[in-house]
């Protein structure tokens, strides 16, 4: 998956707590805030919930501390009887900076059952009753001796690039980008702004990309759903090139045709096909 947590990554046991909301009445609940290790971008939320008889529908959502509605999935789920790990998945992932103050809260048109991690310190069990589902809520009831609500997020952190090729590569050819949240959905590559419409992921930390005609030496830049990522070195592309004693260079090939000198084109085969270098 390639996708980070936050919160409880195991279900808290027996310990829970029940609200109840009339047929047609909204209900909301929210658990213990956290604070974002890392700038991310949030695919799905759980909530460690059941009901107390029969399929139920809820839905969830992500607020700042301060009742700000930040993110939140519009379609309402079905679940049974009992605990489990509830879940929504976003329709576009939900991307918030390192440091920011976050809490899960669910929804429930009906009768819920909430399973915390018990009586321990930090409680902040909150509750709602309305008629629809106001943004923000301002008129939460602490619940206060309920306990903490079970949930945690799971993630993308931000695409980043950590290498690319250090040798030239090739026109036509392949070449690897590595670096992290692939997985979240790549939208584009170029290099040095010249667009790489072949690309395909290999796993979360590995893209291949071909090489197009037109491209020069420039940077990589990868654009995913997981913010947009820019390699910190130069990719060498099309030449060839030689080792004046300090660096690399390119260098120009030059051929005589029997009436002049001029520039020649110059190709190699990888194996399965040639390609021009210069």
């Amino acid at each position: 998956m390639g996708t980070k947590q936050l919160g409880s990554s195991s279900s808290p046991g027996s310990s829970h707590f029940v609200f109840f909301s009339s047929a047609g009445v909204s209900f909301k609940a929210e658990g213990n805030p956290q604070t974002t290790p890392e700038e991310m971008y949030v695919d799905a939320i759980y909530v460690w919930a059941g009901t107390n008889s029969g399929t139920r529908q809820f839905k969830h959502a992500i607020y700042g501390t301060g009742g700000s509605l930040l993110a939140s999935a519009d379609t309402f789920h079905n679940f049974g009887t009992g605990a489990q790990w509830t879940h929504s998945e976003f329709s576009s992932l939900a991307h918030f900076l390192s440091g920011q103050h976050i809490v899960a809260a669910v929804f429930c048109t009906t009768n819920l059952e909430l399973y915390g991690n018990g009586s321990g310190s930090g409680r902040s069990m909150k509750e709602h009753n309305g008629t629809s589902f106001p943004s923000p809520w301002s008129t939460d009831t602490d619940v206060g001796s309920e306990g903490d609500m079970a949930w945690y997020l799971t993630y993308f952190p931000k695409a980043t690039i950590t290498s690319i090729p250090s040798t030239p590569v090739a026109l036509g050819q392949s070449f690897t980008v590595v670096g992290q949240s692939f997985s979240a959905g790549v939208v584009s590559v170029s290099v040095n702004g010249v667009n790489c419409p072949t690309f395909s992921v290999v796993d979360d930390t590995h893209l291949s990309v071909t090489l197009p005609s037109g491209a020069s030496s420039g940077p990589v830049v990868v654009v995913t759903n997981a913010g947009t990522a820019t390699s910190g070195s130069a990719l060498q592309v099309g030449s060839i090139y030689a080792d004046d004693g300090s660096a690399f260079a390119a260098v120009t090939v030059y051929a005589d045709d029997g009436t002049a000198w001029g520039t020649a084109q110059v190709w190699v085969d990888d194996g399965t096909a040639w390609h021009q270098i210069a």
